[in-house]
């Protein structure tokens, strides 16, 4: 019996609907309470590390909604964690998933230009290697949109027009602090997916219109075909506070 209790507990979840799969997510993830503007919704590193922790114990049942490959944290994308879990997760409340996690506004200190099928651990060793690199505090806010916006009416929080909308808002609030994530090529695409992104060629349009704009450049590097040995390249505007003293 209990070998048969394992192996279902091993099989897939029929999609993001799934009785069990729903009961999981409301277990970890509980409404906060909402926070006004999408603009006050950043999230910390410490917040992005608990998803994906979790995600990384839990995606084994997760399929492609696409294909249906296998969900690995290693190749997960945010396309995929909407699907398994942005979306499902704030359903109920029709919050953004920074709302799961807070009931305080966070105000980001930086803005990230990112784009969906960006693979979720490159995303964040980015993130950690900038905090560090520009000694950003633990506290402190990264804004990404997937997090900040509310996936299930997130038409609602776009507005309207080039600067009445909930990203330049973030920009403006982080004062234009600005990192800009690049994603290695593989044989599906080329590098720099973002630059060919229309919201992220929008959002790097806005920001580099403004005189005091710090704009980083962040990418994964890795040593060679098939090395397991990854790098963080940082290319930042201007030199660093530690490299001020």
């Amino acid at each position: 019996i209990q070998a048969g209790v394992e192996r279902l507990a091993r099989l897939p979840f029929e999609g993001s609907h799934d009785e069990r799969h729903m009961e999981m997510v409301k277990e970890e993830f509980k409404f906060q309470g909402y926070v006004d503007g999408a603009e006050n919704r950043s999230i910390t590193l410490r917040q992005l590390q608990r998803m994906m922790d979790w995600s990384g114990g839990h995606c084994h049942r997760w399929r492609d909604p696409k294909t249906r490959a296998k969900l690995t944290i290693e190749g997960m994308t945010i396309y995929q964690i909407n699907h398994w879990l942005l979306k499902p997760a704030t359903l109920e409340k029709d919050c953004s998933f920074t709302e799961m996690l807070t009931s305080q506004k966070q105000p980001p200190a930086w803005f990230v230009i990112q784009w969906w099928g960006e693979k979720l651990q490159e995303l964040f060793m980015c993130l950690k290697a900038h905090q560090a690199l520009r000694q950003v505090p633990e506290t402190s806010g990264f804004w990404i949109g997937a997090y900040a916006n509310r996936q299930n009416s997130w038409q609602d929080e776009i507005g309207l027009g080039l600067t009445n909308n909930a990203m330049y808002r973030a920009m403006e609030l982080a004062k234009f602090k600005v990192v800009m994530t690049l994603d290695q090529k593989t044989d599906f695409k080329p590098a720099a997916s973002q630059l060919s992104r229309m919201w992220c060629d929008y959002e790097a349009i806005m920001c580099l219109d403004e005189p005091n704009v710090e704009l980083d450049i962040a990418a994964v590097h890795s040593a060679g075909n098939g090395a397991t040995a990854r790098a963080v390249v940082i290319l930042t505007k201007g030199l660093t506070d530690a490299e001020r003293d």
